[in-house]
């Protein structure tokens, strides 16, 4: 089981348990499985680093093939 803190007011308050918990003002949520995930407020997982690693690099090799240096944009 792994805690954490929130902000109430003006001090922190302490998360028991993370697995589950959802924020009351921005309605996401955490799970712990084998790490630490996020879920959007309809479900949807954050996505990890590696992902938007990947996507960015995909995107970096589609601007390429149509010509576009990505790093003089």
């Amino acid at each position: 089981m792994s805690h954490g803190y929130y902000r109430h007011h003006d001090h922190l308050s302490v998360i028991a348990d993370l697995d589950g918990w959802q924020s009351p003002r921005l309605k996401i949520r955490f799970s712990l499985k084998d790490r630490l995930e996020l879920h959007y407020p309809d479900g949807r997982p954050f996505e990890s680093c590696v992902e938007i690693a990947d996507q960015l690099k995909r995107l970096r090799e589609k601007f390429l093939t149509l010509g576009i240096n990505p790093d003089t944009v």
